[in-house]
């Protein structure tokens, strides 16, 4: 019969990094003795599964399943346990009885279910690739930005596009509903073969953070069903009290766009500098009079940047929001633009930086790049488009520039070159082909 004795510490953190794989449906831990002293900790909710091959004070030698347990019930009973007491888990017939030094135990009855089947599919090497896991990170989270984290039907639209050449791994997004793009190119970890990967943003987010702890690198190899992640390159040579973690989320199939890293490669001549934390403040206050109807006139707000200014215009029935924001630098361009308010502080949030840049790519009028670095080439850059036939109050400034005056209402026209691009970009593949 299944019996583990374990550390509650390093249960507690072994549990924190499968819960990842939890699902509705199957919101079950399932364990089994694999060898003496190691015990396999298996969750999933068939779209990922999370494999854990924890390092057990002690355990048998053959393999034992333990039954089907509720995952939070079990992770709460462990959790009232000292952290520096080992805890004990022991197959009674119906459940297990966990305890702790001579207390009584703890009884938990097991599942009646049919055991769900692990997962460890044989991947070609050739498709296999290594990023950094703070690299992961960052390319992760400033994707999740924009992506629909919540698009459960449609799972191609939470996902961020992945590339890879020798040295270098470029990720990208993009929002069709609201006309964003994102894009930033992070160092590998080792040299990469090309290859092409769809990545759901936040899961791989929540994998990245998870392993952050322990591991420098991540490997991500692929079959046609899933993609599977595994931390390696134990940091400052800390000896884990596992010894393997894989995660498998499965393979998005879709069109995805794979040229949006080309529409970043025109830049804008000059960048308005502005303090993040003035522009918040503004977009706060208008947040709190916006009107909840439909359309997009009710988010819209009249961005003007000139001079050394950047002022913000909104109106609704509950008030008017008008403020005049000092840029960091003198610009010689006059921008008027009309910008969905929440999905612009999205972006300035996310960046989390003390400064922002905006500015508006030569050739691409109506469209805005906004960056937290000019000096760093591999910072984030996100790409919005100017709404288009929305009509909100003018800027109040009547000011007159030497520089170019253009209009966020006049293209709007991100994905459409994005589509354009992938149109070309197909049209060369199959001509090499």
């Amino acid at each position: 019969m299944f019996s583990m004795s374990i550390e509650q510490a390093s249960l507690m953190k072994a549990l924190s990094y499968l819960e990842f794989a939890i699902g509705k449906q199957t919101p079950w831990l399932m364990m089994n003795t694999e060898s003496t002293g190691i015990v396999q900790m298996f969750t999933t909710d068939n779209n990922q599964f999370a494999v854990l091959n924890m390092i057990t004070s002690s355990g048998q030698s053959q393999h034992e399943d333990c039954p089907i347990l509720d995952f939070k019930k079990f992770k709460a009973i462990v959790s009232t346990i000292p952290a520096t007491e080992f805890v004990d888990v022991v197959d009674n017939g119906n459940g297990v009885d966990i305890s702790y030094g001579i207390r009584r135990p703890t009884k938990l009855n097991g599942i009646n279910a049919q055991r769900p089947q692990k997962v460890s599919p044989i991947m070609p090497s050739s498709n296999e690739i290594t990023i950094p896991v703070d690299a992961m990170i960052k390319i992760s989270q400033n994707a999740s930005i924009i992506v629909d984290n919540d698009s459960s039907a449609t799972p191609i639209f939470s996902c961020m596009h992945v590339s890879t050449d020798q040295l270098n791994v470029i990720a990208s997004a993009y929002d069709a509903t609201n006309k964003r793009i994102f894009c930033q190119t992070v160092q590998s970890a080792l040299q990469n073969p090309k290859q092409q990967y769809l990545l759901e943003a936040q899961k791989v987010l929540k994998v990245a953070k998870t392993v952050q702890p322990f591991f420098d690198t991540l490997v991500v190899n692929k079959d046609a069903a899933l993609i599977k992640i595994e931390p390696i390159d134990i940091k400052n040579g800390q000896a884990p009290w596992f010894s393997s973690l894989v995660y498998y989320v499965r393979q998005v199939v879709g069109n995805y766009p794979t040229t949006i890293a080309k529409m970043f490669k025109v830049m804008p001549n000059e960048f308005a500098e502005v303090n993040c934390d003035e522009v918040m403040m503004t977009l706060n206050k208008v947040k709190a009079i916006h009107e909840n109807i439909a359309g997009a006139a009710s988010t819209a707000i009249d961005l003007h940047l000139y001079n050394d200014l950047m002022e913000i215009n909104y109106s609704s029935t509950y008030g008017e929001v008008a403020d005049e924001i000092p840029l960091e630098n003198q610009v010689s361009f006059d921008i008027t633009a009309k910008m969905n308010y929440q999905k612009l502080a999205d972006i300035v949030k996310g960046l989390n930086s003390k400064t922002i840049y905006i500015g508006e790519p030569n050739g691409s009028p109506g469209n805005y790049i906004i960056r937290n670095d000019l000096s760093n080439a591999n910072t984030a850059m996100f790409m919005v488009a100017g709404l288009s036939g929305v009509n909100t109050a003018p800027p109040k400034s009547s000011s007159v520039n030497t520089g170019s005056t253009t209009s966020g209402n006049a293209s709007g026209n991100v994905i459409d070159n994005v589509d354009e691009e992938q149109q070309d970009q197909n049209a060369e593949n199959n001509e090499e082909s």
